[in-house]
């Protein structure tokens, strides 16, 4: 089936040490409140930052209105959009990174 991946280039997925959760919801009805909670109850131990532009604040924590508007690297993005917004989410991840390239 091919080759495996080198277990070093999986470590930002399976142990990150940043996370950035794109749809982040104050409605705890909505995927990504749920999201946004487990991690932080389940002990997640890197930093996470909630993405919503209509929100200041989610959880505790500052919430960005953009993920390139976070000031610290991001070494993986969770979205929980609903579909008609993913491609625009998926632009703006992708300028950050090239901003950190």
């Amino acid at each position: 089936m091919g080759e495996k991946p080198e277990a070093s280039k999986l470590k930002s997925f399976f142990d990150p040490k940043s996370v950035a959760a794109v749809g982040a919801s104050r409605n705890p009805k909505k995927a990504g409140f749920v999201i946004l909670k487990n991690l932080l109850s389940f002990g997640f131990g890197g930093r996470v930052f909630p993405v919503n532009p209509e929100a200041d604040q989610i959880l505790g924590l500052k919430a960005f209105s953009r993920v390139d508007s976070i000031p610290e690297d991001v070494e993986t993005v969770i979205v929980a959009t609903p579909v008609g917004s993913v491609p625009v989410s998926w632009w703006t991840v992708r300028r950050r990174v090239l901003e950190l390239q």
